[in-house]
């Protein structure tokens, strides 16, 4: 995907454009795209919101998905039939915009709740982030046994209760 490179640092956010693209399926012209910072001093080293040098999408082949305040694209997407391209200026997408890439790419969406989760042929993990006990909506791909693997139980009903 064609970029342009800009000298300089800057904090990272950008508006999402409108448009019947899967990948603003569910966003508006009020959602924004940002690296958002951490609280933990350690951690905010690691992660920083400033980034340099400066990228923008430039690619007149490519759907604008959100652009940045300079007008230029922040993240963009490109359908090439047998593969599908998405670049994203801005780190650390947030959970809406992950789960629209992944649809758009064909992968199965197991929840839309805020949680954990882990899967392979055999082990489908759910970690809640230590909050208080919730239900959590899951989707399986097939018809699947789904057990507890800590005491055995089959788990049958759902919502799933973690």
């Amino acid at each position: 995907m064609a970029v342009e490179r800009l000298d300089g640092r800057e904090q990272m956010a950008a508006t999402v454009v409108p448009s019947g693209h899967p990948l603003a399926a569910g966003l508006d012209g009020n959602d924004t795209l940002a690296a958002q910072g951490f609280t933990v001093p350690a951690t905010a080293r690691l992660h920083p919101t400033e980034f340099g040098p400066r990228f923008r999408i430039t690619d007149p082949e490519a759907a604008v998905i959100a652009r940045f305040a300079d007008g230029k694209g922040a993240l963009a997407a490109r359908d090439l039939g047998d593969w599908k391209s998405v670049y994203s200026v801005v780190p650390r997408l947030e959970a809406p915009m992950l789960r629209n890439i992944l649809r758009w790419a064909g992968v199965h969406i197991y929840t839309e709740d805020p949680v954990t989760l882990d899967v392979n042929r055999n082990v489908l993990v759910v970690h809640n982030g230590y909050e208080a006990a919730r239900d959590v909506d899951l989707v399986l791909p097939r018809k699947a046994d789904v057990v507890d693997a800590l005491t055995g139980t089959p788990l049958l009903n759902y919502p799933l209760s973690l």
